[in-house]
């Protein structure tokens, strides 16, 4: 909260607390509401331009929300892959001796395993 106050107390506040970043064009009070703090939120919303005189609350709920929809568009869906029984057996033993091969410190010999499985199911998250 120390370098909160010593951000609020510079004669460019105002200036600052509108500056956007370059590449997504975000402001302070949506790196606050990002990281959670509402108490940074608060104290940011009547010196944001687009927020002043609003509920530093429904700020918060609002910018959020537009941050959770873009992680949503954003949020690339996983193919489903429809596996036989005996694909899924193959996968999980060439994991196993992926990882057998990694404890031993074979690092090629476990890429190769590790890959192999990969092939047939490329969407299984323990691989990645």
């Amino acid at each position: 909260m120390d370098t909160l106050k010593a951000f609020l107390a510079l004669p460019v506040i105002a200036e600052l607390a509108n500056l956007t970043t370059e590449k997504t064009h975000l402001k302070p009070i949506h790196f606050a509401v990002e990281a959670g703090h509402k108490e940074v939120t608060a104290q940011l919303v009547d010196l944001t331009e687009e927020y002043k005189g609003q509920d530093s609350a429904s700020v918060f709920e609002s910018v959020k929300k537009q941050f959770d929809a873009a992680k949503t568009e954003t949020t690339p869906v996983k193919p489903e892959v429809k596996l036989t029984t005996g694909q899924r057996k193959i996968c999980e033993k060439k994991r196993e001796l992926g990882k057998a091969a990694f404890n031993k410190k074979h690092y090629e010999e476990a890429v190769q395993y590790f890959t192999e499985a990969l092939e047939i199911n490329p969407y299984e998250e323990r691989y990645e």
